[in-house]
């Protein structure tokens, strides 16, 4: 299994396997989805009266709930444009639509493609408590409120891998009047943590399995190139001792011959074996290495995500965030009964320079309330949820990888066996996610990965990236 190297397009077999889906009917997107669910059926390419005619109907019954901006809801549709709804706005939809919860869970795995409902977060609970019982988004809100209220002193949340048991808890309760619900959700209140464990622990666990597998194929890569030196000779002539760590004998030979009077070749590899040893010595893998391991120099082609560094750290650090946002929500609870020329509260002061790394000029509770406005909404930006397309491209990698750690000179690359092991794997992690399972028929995203297994051999997903990203480049020449 090799990087992908074939320049000449019309013969390469992942070539002709991408156009074939590429020539397919359409794959299923939020406009598609979102205008089959006004009642219109949706086969084939959609035709723009058929978008208009959704939208109209849609706006009708959302049109005095503020979800959106006319602009931003047209896109929905595929109207000058193409984008889907925040979650929260699917819970907003779901009031306005007065959908159920089945609804609700079908509108965020299959409409925007994330895990379904978050038990562990008190708005999306309390949200589900609501649509159950016929009550307003506006009652919801006032509960969310109480649920705050009563939290304002500190939350201590549970780390732990609880939403199974909420959800079922959650099953038991919904019917019970509205001031026992509240009781349950305020005893319990450590449970709400705003995130699912089990989700944060894959994304993490295979992240360090890639930075792994990369520090592998880097140490490869090193003693090919220490090979050519004089390094063993080296080693031997200082009588180096083999109890010292490898990376700081390789960083000794490198400085000492840097000192000396070289070819500009030899300085070339000689930084290049610097490189590749930092790679391998490091504790931590860094995530520009681990995105360019993925997608190559394509982050943002295909159907993927705006994946970057920053994008990935917040992933990376879920809990972090989402603890940072309800603290910066309930400072903001508390300053609601405050008046605004008073002086702000030390521990909201401290909470607000602690964040924005800067001290405080304006010590009043109107100042403090701007202050949060502003880190409130980078926040919220931050709090990300994991998506379908954040994890699979991590899941592809590790499988195919340990299907060809399986290979020996007796077993053969067998395409379907390794398909088969992806699959299972995939299919195994986005149930535990609440994720809907693979279906390449449906889905754009799962058919590209699996046509990364050819006859003749796996492809990686950033072959699949380059090779969508040289066909559209040849076809805007």
């Amino acid at each position: 299994m090799t990087r992908f190297k074939n320049k000449d397009l019309k013969n390469n077999e992942l070539y002709i396997a991408l156009k074939q889906l590429q020539n397919k009917r359409s794959y299923d997107t939020f406009d598609r989805f979102i205008i089959s669910k006004m009642g219109f059926e949706v086969t084939g390419k959609v035709d723009d009266a058929l978008r208009r005619q959704a939208y109209k109907n849609f706006y009708s019954l959302i049109a005095d709930q503020n979800i959106s901006s006319r602009p931003t809801t047209k896109k929905w549709f595929g109207i000058n444009g193409f984008t889907i709804p925040k979650r929260y706005q699917i819970y907003r939809i779901a009031f306005a639509l007065q959908l159920s919860i089945e609804d609700l869970q079908e509108w965020l795995t299959k409409g925007i493609l994330e895990p379904g409902i978050c038990y562990n977060d008190y708005s999306e609970t309390i949200f589900c408590y609501g649509l159950e019982n016929s009550l307003s988004y506006e009652e919801c809100c006032k509960m969310i409120e109480k649920f705050e209220q009563s939290i304002l002193d500190g939350p201590s949340f549970m780390h732990t891998h609880s939403t199974n048991q909420i959800a079922s808890e959650f099953r038991m309760y919904k019917k019970i009047d509205k001031d026992s619900f509240m009781q349950w959700m305020i005893t319990n209140a450590a449970w709400f943590k705003g995130y699912s464990m089990t989700t944060w622990d894959y994304i993490n666990t295979y992240k360090k399995l890639i930075i792994e597998y990369i520090r592998q194929d880097t140490n490869k890569q090193l003693n090919s190139l220490l090979i050519e030196t004089d390094f063993l000779s080296w080693l031997h002539r200082k009588r180096a001792f083999t109890s010292k760590k490898r990376s700081k004998l390789i960083q000794k030979y490198c400085l000492a011959y840097k000192k000396k009077q070289s070819s500009v070749e030899n300085d070339v590899i000689l930084q290049t074996i610097m490189e590749l040893n930092h790679i391998v010595a490091s504790d931590f893998g860094s995530n520009r290495m681990f995105l360019s391991e993925l997608f190559g120099n394509n982050h943002a082609i295909a159907q993927l995500p705006h994946m970057s560094e920053k994008y990935l750290s917040d992933l990376l650090n879920q809990p972090f965030q989402k603890e940072k946002e309800i603290m910066i929500h309930l400072a903001l609870r508390e300053l609601y009964s405050c008046k605004e020329n008073e002086s702000c509260p030390n521990n909201i002061e401290k909470l607000i320079e602690e964040y924005s790394h800067k001290e405080l000029q304006d010590h009043s509770v109107e100042n403090a309330k701007k202050q949060l406005e502003i880190l409130r909404k980078e926040q919220k930006r931050r709090c990300l949820y994991v998506k379908r397309s954040d994890i699979l491209p991590m899941i592809h990698y590790v499988a195919q990888r340990r299907y060809m750690d399986m290979i020996t000179p007796t077993l053969n690359y067998n395409m379907s066996e390794a398909r088969k092991q992806f699959i299972e794997s995939a299919n195994a992690i986005l149930l535990s996610c609440g994720m809907v399972k693979l279906d390449p028929d449906k889905y754009w995203l799962d058919a590209v990965f699996l046509a990364c297994f050819q006859k003749s051999e796996m492809y990686y997903y950033s072959d699949a990236l380059e090779i969508l990203e040289m066909d559209s480049e040849k076809k805007e020449e």
